[in-house]
């Protein structure tokens, strides 16, 4: 009877939150729906521009925003803005069971009643593009399938809504037969649709043709190294590989004619203009197939791997430069002892990159206190703070440890990082080693003069050896 009891007064909470629900979905309307899709890249950017309306009688201050499971873990990059202002949009934590992903809202301004108001979602998708068929030659051009849905996912009801995938006409192959389908020289038309229920949803598909590798990075590991004089020493490691279609047979070295447009044969990287040192490795050593030129205010790396990177194929590589302090490390006015680094979080590895998960660490000069942190509105995985120990450190060097996923351009934010830092402190390291030095000679030179037996050598054991038998 109490499990009974128990799972009837479960039942009545789910409904009165369904019915709550649906009185709350009732009070906000969406009524015009355009959603922007751009298929020109690998990385696909997306852009939502929505009029919401207030049917209620009490203003709202929150909206509700939902994503299918399907998609919500190949969101690189999300942000809202209200009438043209930036707002906060925050993710809510969803089950593994849940169909969809949440995200929410608070309005800059409430929307009265009777009352509208224009919010655009930008949207930057990774891996969302499937090579179809999986395999291929090296001389087969590629085709790659995108799926989507007809509708928009909302927990509200749309009086109208279009969609526009932007997309030349020759690349575009097939896609799904149906009534609301419009193609033009550059652009394919969905909609216009209307009075559009909430959680209505129709896939539809589109193959076409994509003539370029689909470079990912899969794991980025950057270390910042700040010395006590200044210096910065900089090393990125990259683990990338290419989600093109794979290769069918072998490699084959005469058919490679340098001109397989899904191929990888090289990649530019940005990197400051006051860098020196520069060097590209990877697992087997230097690689000379690289070329720097100076590219406005940055230096442009192009990096060459050592073999062509083709559909599945991966590779590491890193690349290391020392940089001084000018526009990087800086003093503050007010404080003598405080100083400011600031970097930018991913940098340009390469052009449209998308990264699946970015660990950056920056190591502070031992005797760095007082650390205080500051960027942009960005979802780190964690942050965190530790000591690591290198060669003469006394007590280890303050470490600052940030771990990211789904990274891309627009999240490569400024990242603001404030230290004291005594100028005694550098004395530190040179006085210890001189004191080493100091004792070492000195107990070399007071074991000289006490002619200590165990710095004669051979010849002389073997001349005592002799006067003793001459004495004797």
């Amino acid at each position: 009877l109490r499990k009974a009891a128990f799972l009837m007064t479960l039942l009545t909470v789910y409904i009165l939150c369904l019915l709550f629900c649906t009185n709350f979905c009732d009070l906000l309307k969406f009524e015009s729906a355009q959603r922007d899709i751009y298929l020109n890249s690998h990385k696909i950017n997306a852009k939502y521009d929505i009029v919401v309306k207030n049917y209620g009688n009490s203003p709202e201050e929150v909206l509700e925003f939902i994503f299918n499971h399907q998609i919500c873990s190949k969101i690189y990059f999300i942000s809202a803005t209200q009438d043209g202002s930036n707002t906060l949009l925050t993710k809510h934590a969803s089950t593994n069971t849940s169909k969809y992903c949440y995200f929410r809202i608070n309005l800059l301004e409430k929307i009265e009643p009777n009352s509208e108001s224009t919010i655009s979602l930008k949207i930057v998708f990774g891996r969302r593009l499937s090579p179809f068929p999986k395999e291929t030659t090296q001389t087969e051009e590629q085709s790659f399938l995108f799926y989507d849905d007809f509708f928009i996912d909302t927990i509200y009801e749309v009086i109208t809504q279009m969609t526009n995938i932007h997309i030349d006409k020759p690349q575009l192959l097939s896609i799904s037969d149906d009534p609301m389908v419009k193609t033009s020289p550059n652009m394919i038309k969905i909609g216009p649709m209307v009075n559009a229920p909430p959680f209505s949803s129709k896939q539809f598909y589109l193959l076409f043709k994509y003539s370029a590798p689909l470079m990912v990075i899969d794991k980025m590991l950057s270390t910042y190294q700040i010395s006590e004089w200044g210096m910065i020493n900089i090393c990125h490691d990259f683990w990338v590989h290419n989600e093109a279609a794979a290769l069918k047979s072998g490699y084959s070295r005469f058919s490679d004619n340098q001109h397989d447009p899904h191929a990888a044969y090289g990649w530019e990287m940005q990197i400051p203009i006051n860098s020196y040192n520069i060097y590209y490795r990877d697992a087997l050593g230097n690689i000379s197939t690289s070329a720097i030129e100076r590219n406005g205010g940055s230096y442009q790396l192009t990096l060459e791997p050592r073999f062509p990177i083709f559909g599945g194929w991966k590779t590491y590589y890193y690349v290391s430069y020392i940089i001084t302090p000018l526009n990087f490390l800086f003093k503050d006015k007010n404080h003598v002892n405080k100083r400011v680094f600031r970097f930018e979080l991913l940098g340009a590895p390469m052009n449209e990159y998308i990264i699946d998960k970015a660990k950056i660490i920056v190591l502070l000069p031992e005797g760095a206190y007082d650390i205080d942190l500051k960027y942009q509105s960005i979802e780190f995985t964690s942050v965190r703070h530790t000591l690591q120990h290198s060669y003469l450190d006394f007590y280890g060097r303050p470490s600052l440890e940030f771990k990211l996923s789904n990274g891309c351009l627009e999240k490569n934010v400024e990242i603001e990082i404030s230290y004291y830092f005594t100028d005694g402190t550098l004395l530190r390291k040179p006085l210890m080693v001189s004191f080493t030095i100091f004792v070492i000679m000195m107990s070399f030179q007071l074991i000289v003069s006490m002619k200590m037996p165990v710095l004669s050598s051979k010849k002389d054991e073997k001349i005592n050896e002799r006067d003793n038998l001459i004495n004797e």
